[in-house]
Formats: C-alpha cells, structure tokens, sequence
C-alpha cells in the first residue's frame, strides 16, 4: 500500500466572481496556482517528489467547471 500524508491545508480568498467583484479578475487555476505555491514554500516541499493531489472545488460555474487542479499545477512551478 502506498503512504499517503496530509501536509497542510489552506483555502482561497472568497470574494465575489461576477463582474467587478473582488476576485473577477483572477482565473480559478490562478487562486489554486497561488496556494499550491504557498503550501510548497511553507513545507519546504520538494514537489518534484509529489505524485498525486486531490483537489476540490465546489460550486462550480463557467471556467471552473474545467479540470481545476490540472490546470493550475503548471502555473504554480
């Protein structure tokens, strides 16, 4: 059986996603981006050593609705 570790945990910034709302400039896979970035620095974490995430995202509208946490692993090296 593969090990498995919770290392830490954080959440994004909430604000309002529609037109001229705090956070409607940001793209999903961008907050995502963000956070796995700090969640690597506040580990020292090696991520070429991290084989799998498992990533949430609920209520899901427009671009969200795209694979969220593929797209924001490339972002966040």
């Amino acid at each position: 059986m593969t090990q498995a570790f919770i290392l830490d945990c954080l959440r994004t910034p909430r604000g309002a996603g529609r037109p001229g709302g705090a956070l409607s400039g940001v793209p999903a896979a961008g907050l995502l981006a963000g956070l796995l970035q700090e969640l690597a620095g506040r580990a020292s974490l090696d991520t070429g050593r991290v084989g799998e995430a498992i990533i949430g995202c609920v209520t899901q509208t427009g671009e969200q609705t795209d694979n969220v946490g593929k797209e924001a692993a490339p972002k966040a090296d």
